[in-house]
Parts: C-alpha cells; sequence; structure tokens
C-alpha cells in the first residue's frame, strides 16, 4: 500500500504473523511503530494478533504477556529514517479493559477502536497523520498528540471519553454527530492555533464550547502551536 513512508528506504518483502491471548480482564499493550502503515482494530474474545509485513531482518519484536503486550519495529534511525517501511494490522480484543499506548513516527496510522474499552489511549505521532476512531468506545483517559502531522478523531452517540488533543505544526479534526454530548474547551491562547466552532453551533461558555447541558460524555481540553482544529469538517471526516 501507500501510506507516509517519510525516510523510508524499502519496500516491505517479508511477513511475520504471531498470536497470543490475555488472562484476566485488564491488558497493557505499547505500540512503537514507525515508517509506514499502521492498522490497529478491535474483535471479540480476549486474544491478539499480529500481521506484519516488513524488509529483510526488520521483523518486529514482540514481548508478550499474561496481561501485556508490547511491539516495537525495528526501522532504522530517528522516526524510521533509512528503515524499510512497515504494513502492520494488530488485533487487539475488546473484552479486556485495555491501556494502550502507541507511538507512531513517519507513519499513516488507522485506530479503529470502535466497541474497546480503555482506561487510557495515548497516542503520540511525529511526521505522520493518525485517525483515532472512537466510535463505540469508552476511554477514560485521553492523550493525543500529533507533530508536524494531523490528527483526527471520530466519535458517535455511543462514545464516552475524556482527555486531551494536542497538534505542532499540523491539523486537527473532530468529527461528532449532533447527539453526542460533547464538551470542547481550549487550552490555549497562541495566535497560530485557529479553530471553526465559532461557526459550529456549539454554545461558548467562556473557552468551552458544549453542545448541551449537563455532563459531556466527550470532553476534550484542546491546545496548538501552529495548527487547527475543525469540527465535522467534511473532507476530514470522509
Amino acid at each position: 500500500g501507500g501510506g507516509v513512508g517519510f525516510g523510508c528506504s524499502g519496500e516491505p518483502d517479508e511477513r511475520s504473523e504471531q498470536s497470543g491471548s490475555f488472562e484476566g480482564g485488564t491488558a497493557e499493550v505499547r505500540v512503537d511503530f514507525s515508517c509506514g502503515d499502521l492498522a490497529l482494530s478491535m474483535a471479540d474474545g480476549a486474544g491478539w494478533t499480529l500481521d506484519a509485513r516488513h524488509g529483510s531482518g526488520d521483523e518486529p519484536d514482540i514481548t508478550a504477556g499474561g496481561a501485556s503486550l508490547q511491539l516495537d519495529s525495528d526501522a532504522g534511525g530517528a522516526f524510521g529514517v533509512g528503515g524499510s517501511r512497515q504494513e502492520w494490522e494488530l488485533t487487539l480484543p475488546s473484552d479486556a479493559m485495555v491501556d494502550l499506548s502507541v507511538d507512531a513516527n513517519a507513519a499513516s496510522s488507522r485506530l479503529e477502536l470502535g466497541g474497546g474499552r480503555f482506561s487510557r489511549v495515548e497516542v503520540g505521532a511525529n511526521a505522520g497523520d493518525v485517525r483515532v476512531d472512537l466510535a463505540g468506545a469508552s476511554a477514560d483517559e485521553l492523550d493525543l498528540e500529533a507533530n508536524a502531522g494531523s490528527m483526527t478523531l471520530l466519535l458517535d452517540a455511543a462514545t464516552a471519553a475524556a482527555g486531551d488533543l494536542g497538534v505542532n505544526a499540523g491539523s486537527s479534526a473532530v468529527c461528532a454527530p449532533d447527539d453526542l454530548a460533547l464538551a470542547i474547551t481550549i487550552e490555549t491562547d497562541n495566535v497560530t492555533f485557529s479553530h471553526d466552532l465559532e461557526e459550529s453551533g456549539l454554545q461558548r461558555s467562556g473557552d468551552t464550547w458544549r453542545s448541551a447541558d449537563g455532563a459531556p460524555a466527550v470532553d476534550l481540553s484542546v491546545e496548538g502551536n501552529a495548527s487547527s482544529l475543525s469540527l465535522n469538517d467534511e473532507e476530514a471526516c470522509a
């Protein structure tokens, strides 16, 4: 496939597959990915699977236990520069409460987390684009940050989440239906940060824009530098 592939040298010509399962109701998952395309999805049960395409000698490092999983790509130097392109498809179980951390560099990441339960979702991206789909998911804590790239967060009426969204030198987008109780607080007065919330139809109170009174189902704090935030942008949310 295509993808960002910034600084990547060579196409994936080998394949590695591995699977396992989590014991008990919680799991800690750490993903360190560089250079290529990362696709993460959820499935019923307690099992996880990884289908990874990579260059010769660049198979992922996998450390797995009954309540933990750590995946590291071997893709060259800083931010994957000089490494071969990777193409990962990772599936996680929706039966477990997951503490998820994803560090993606020079990558195009699609995190389809719908139906999952998360104590935390932490995503850091450098020189790439990330799409986090939380439709039908719950996340007690969100920590989403992109540098020199884009971050898109998709929500639906069944999403329950709270946390932070930050972008430096890039763009962010939130996609939310009208029937979602949403609150967005802008945590910066940086003149290099812009947003379209004044035209969104949300009700403003101080630095917070709300879709309805009462406790929001999704509560976001947003900050940025040399960046922008859009709500329900047609192109970003397509």
